[in-house]
């Protein structure tokens, strides 16, 4: 029984002086080191930082020549801050292209048609809404042109992403105005 009990001392001995050893390791106290455990082990909170995207496009129809304004909205629905927020409106690359008139303040056109801004953070329950121009191509056919906004931030996997089609109308010459 004295060697069971001698055994079970020994490792807990052991333990703790690795522990300590560990703490001594990477500069702290081992006070200090077992707060810090509770803290960078702890779960995750299931209501972290968590973005949510929307994009809208106004008017929905536009015909040649028009100018159309997509508004790109970025929140955070989660409890705690999002870091290194980077947000994206991307550029349709099917003809017909649409025009970029004006985009935010500091977004930066990359590769793929892309226009794209970092932001070091977004605060918890916080809303960033971006305003975009575009204008239809006098040399657009009718059809639907479908717009792309992206979002994310530190710790995600991937982006978020959202959608808004525009109808492109074209008239058609009528012939003879009794018959249009």
């Amino acid at each position: 029984m004295f060697r069971v009990a001698a055994r079970h001392v020994a490792v807990i001995t052991v333990l703790v002086v690795g522990a300590v050893m560990l703490v001594s390791v990477l500069g702290g106290t081992a006070s200090g080191a077992l707060r810090a455990k509770k803290t960078a082990f702890a779960p995750l909170s299931a209501q972290a930082a968590r973005l949510t995207i929307g994009l809208r496009v106004t008017p929905r129809t536009a015909t040649r020549g028009k100018t159309v304004t997509y508004l790109l909205r970025v929140s955070n629905v989660g409890s705690s801050a999002a870091r290194l927020l980077r947000a994206c409106y991307q550029i349709p690359g099917v003809p017909p292209k649409l025009i970029l008139v004006s985009a935010p303040p500091g977004f930066v056109r990359g590769g793929g048609g892309l226009v794209c801004r970092r932001f070091a953070s977004l605060p918890a329950r916080g809303t960033l809404i971006f305003k975009f121009r575009m204008q239809v191509p006098a040399s657009a056919r009718g059809g639907v042109i479908v717009s792309n906004g992206y979002a994310r931030a530190s710790g995600m996997v991937s982006f978020i992403s959202a959608q808004a089609p525009l109808t492109i109308g074209v008239a058609s010459p009528c012939p003879r105005p009794s018959s249009c």
